[in-house]
């Protein structure tokens, strides 16, 4: 039997931990075993420093300083076997979940022993041996990159990687909250976007949106489309905030306004005279206010051949004016168009 029991102990009667003076029991690699002194045997739980390890129970002899003691190691390496297989198996899980499988394993003896070539561009090495980190090792084709770190955030999660273990198809794990990592869903659906690099690909792999799923209540500024490119027209400081058109009519003709601020109103005036050479004026309103004196286009549609003469203009933003007159004393019934263009906003 192999015995470690370089320098002292100090025990305490009911005390798990045991404290060392001139000890190296981590890097001797102990990482479990028998602990005796003073006749009292008891398995080591952990070792927790090169002069501090913790019994599986409290040491139920006496209370001792500067004591000698004994560490059975065929048990501890024993005991460095299965903890190095059970640290083992857990990563290899856990490097499951991100799909990362190592090629081979063992000691960095092991893995200059191997025969690659440019053809094994990618190998992965997994470093596993007593008392030392997992690490990665990838062979470039040439030569063997790294070493990459295989543990997570200190404190985080379970296994190595700082993940969750053990792992479930169809999971991902993300933080729930500050040093906590759980596993959570993800669908073949949404793996098939995890591949794409950009909006572009992104796009593709969804397809064209179904009209059903388009909101009927999408605001203008959103989207327009059939059912909202027809409606009222608004601005706010110059940029359109309504629809595209905006069409009406009333007792005063019918107009069109447009997001541009662009408004067309468009009617009719009757005209009514009765006596000679007095010129007679009619003055009708607009079916909408333009927001400055527009230009006008009148022509007639008929007319009393005893016109001599008239004009038109817009008289205000909400009005227009015809004028002429007759050469004789007679009702004469004439019907004009009236086209005035302008600005609403």
């Amino acid at each position: 039997m192999t015995i470690y029991s370089t320098g002292t102990v100090s025990v305490t009667n009911g005390d798990a931990v045991v404290t060392g003076s001139g000890t190296a029991w981590a890097v001797a690699l102990i990482t479990g075993g028998m602990f005796s002194s003073a006749g009292a045997a008891i398995p080591i739980l952990s070792v927790d420093s090169d002069t501090q390890l913790t019994l599986s129970y409290a040491w139920s002899g006496a209370t001792a300083s500067g004591a000698t003691y004994a560490i059975a190691r065929e048990n501890s390496e024993a005991a460095s076997v299965i903890d190095l297989n059970d640290r083992l198996a857990r990563i290899l899980v856990t490097l499951s979940l991100v799909g990362i499988h190592p090629d081979a394993s063992g000691t960095i003896a092991d893995r200059d022993a191997l025969t690659l070539t440019v053809g094994d561009k990618g190998f992965l090495f997994l470093h596993a041996e007593f008392g030392l980190p997992f690490l990665f090792y990838r062979w470039s084709g040439t030569a063997w990159d790294g070493p990459f770190d295989t543990r997570g955030a200190a404190g985080v999660g379970t296994g190595g990687l700082g993940l969750p273990t053990p792992g479930a198809t169809n999971k991902f794990p993300y933080y729930s909250a500050a040093s906590t990592v759980v596993l959570g869903d993800i669908t073949a659906f949404a793996r098939t976007l995890l591949d794409d690099t950009d909006a572009s690909a992104v796009y593709a792999t969804l397809g064209a949106v179904p009209v059903a799923n388009i909101a009927a209540t999408l605001t203008p500024d959103k989207a327009f489309r059939r059912g909202n490119i027809l409606g009222t027209v608004a601005q706010s400081g110059g940029v359109p905030t309504g629809a595209v058109i905006e069409a009406g009519s009333n007792s005063n003709g019918d107009y069109v306004r447009f997001a541009d601020g662009t408004q067309i109103c468009r009617r009719s005036i009757v005209t009514v005279n009765t006596t000679a050479n007095i010129e007679f004026t009619s003055l009708v309103s607009f079916a909408a206010v333009f927001s400055a004196t527009p230009n006008c286009v009148i022509s007639p549609i008929t007319t009393n051949n005893t016109v001599t003469g008239g004009y038109w203009r817009a008289n205000s933003i909400s009005t227009v004016a015809i004028e002429f007159k007759s050469t004789v004393n007679i009702i004469s019934t004439n019907t004009f168009n009236c086209v005035a263009i302008g600005r609403w906003f």
